[in-house]
């Protein structure tokens, strides 16, 4: 159902407390066409899946200029535009020495209690889930033996501690150097950057800003160059000026400057920016392109799809690479919206079915933003390929299929062959 578009009027005034506000995943506003006009910083792509060369490691120059020319299982996706040479930042992994602790389950507890509950209770944590991810993790030892998972108890008496998580193994790359650190690792690539702002290729599986205890906004300071604009517009750290969901990687504007931060903000409020995405979902939908205007959370959403490809998948039955324009920001309204179209988001364990691909992440990518730039007023456009995990199970899914059709048709010609012989 087609619902009329309300006017949008500019505010008068964006505080940046109204960040804390947006929607996570696609908290931003679109126009329902192109920016006519387009700057030449852009990352063109010739296909839909990336082959360009991987983009080098490096840690950004307010680090360390140490170059990493190790391969890192880490995925890489291209990233060549023009002007500003993009380069890699490894996010540190999250200082979890507060977590580390010793402590006594009281000799008055007489009966067996689920270890959860002794790590959260007498543990002091915040949480029942931070409890069990510690134990998960295999931090939580209990009389200083290890191995202890969410189902074991503990008694009076007995002693826990919380060591600190063992650090992955170190893996041989190519020509017997060192490689990379393991998939743990992950990698910020900064794709263009200003005295104003930055746009830069997220990871997936890094929270942007939340309230766990690390999240991506704790980085930016550490991979991006500060901007010399002044102490009275220099924001007090760099903010992003939407949000990708944790398991959603690709392109996110930062802000450097209170101006920059807030003409994103008025622009994404005002739908002036133009955002594409690309997913793999499950199924094909009919018709191939179209608007859903599905309400989300009983508000109102606006989402343009197109199919790019299709391929045969025995699992699935086919699966298509969707390529996805939304002009509302609501919480997870791409993921619902490709429900509706009963093609739900592969790799979605939430709105998914239960055969989805649980372990591979989920296959939505931002591959586009286009804005005009709230300092210099010149549009600017940046698009980015596609990680190789997307056209590799595409792939992958279509050889099971063909190998499998060959085979029967092998069969069925075996089978005309013997009847002809009798």
């Amino acid at each position: 159902m087609t619902r009329p578009r309300p006017p949008s009027s500019p505010p008068l005034f964006l505080p940046l407390a109204f960040l804390l506000l947006l929607p996570s995943e696609t908290s931003s506003f679109f126009l329902p066409s192109r920016i006519p006009s387009l700057s030449s910083r852009a990352c063109r792509l010739s296909s839909p899946y990336s082959t360009a060369s991987p983009v080098h490691c490096l840690h950004a120059s307010t680090l360390n200029e140490q170059r990493h020319e190790e391969e890192d299982e880490e995925e890489e996706v291209s990233t060549t535009g023009s002007g500003n040479p993009s380069t890699t930042y490894i996010v540190s992994r999250p200082d979890n020495s507060q977590d580390l602790r010793t402590f006594l389950v009281p000799p008055s507890v007489l009966v067996s209690l689920p270890l959860p509950n002794a790590v959260y209770i007498y543990g002091n944590f915040s949480s029942m889930s931070k409890a069990r991810k510690l134990i998960r993790k295999g931090q939580v030892l209990i009389n200083d033996s290890n191995g202890n998972t969410c189902e074991g108890t503990v008694r009076g008496g007995d002693v826990i501690t919380i060591v600190p998580p063992v650090a992955p193994k170190e893996k041989k790359g190519k020509g017997g150097k060192d490689g990379g650190q393991g998939r743990g690792i992950k990698k910020v690539t900064v794709l263009y950057e200003d005295n104003d702002l930055a746009v830069i290729v997220k990871p997936a599986g890094v929270a942007v800003h939340g309230t766990g205890s690390y999240s991506l906004v704790e980085e930016y300071a550490n991979f991006l160059t500060p901007t010399t604009r002044g102490e009275e517009e220099a924001l007090d750290k760099p903010m992003h000026a939407h949000r990708l969901d944790a398991p959603v990687g690709g392109l996110l504007v930062i802000a450097k400057t209170k101006t920059a931060l807030q003409g994103l903000l008025s622009a994404f409020l005002e739908r002036k920016v133009k955002k594409t995405y690309q997913t793999i979902v499950i199924g094909r939908p009919s018709p191939e392109s179209g608007d859903i205007t599905t309400e989300v959370e009983e508000k109102e959403a606006f989402t343009h799809f197109k199919v790019l490809e299709t391929v045969p998948s025995l699992t699935f039955g086919c699966l298509s690479l969707l390529e996805l324009s939304p002009e509302t920001g609501r919480k997870h309204q791409l993921r619902r919206h490709c429900l509706d179209l009963n093609t739900p988001i592969l790799g979605d364990i939430r709105y998914g079915p239960q055969n989805t691909l649980r372990t591979r992440g989920l296959f939505l990518w931002s591959v586009g933003v286009s804005f005009t730039h709230p300092v210099t007023g010149k549009n600017e456009a940046f698009e980015v390929g596609l990680p190789e995990i997307f056209g590799n199970t595409m792939n992958m899914e279509r050889r099971k299929a063909e190998t499998q059709l060959v085979q029967e048709k092998g069969k069925g010609d075996k089978v005309v062959d013997d009847k002809g012989k009798d």
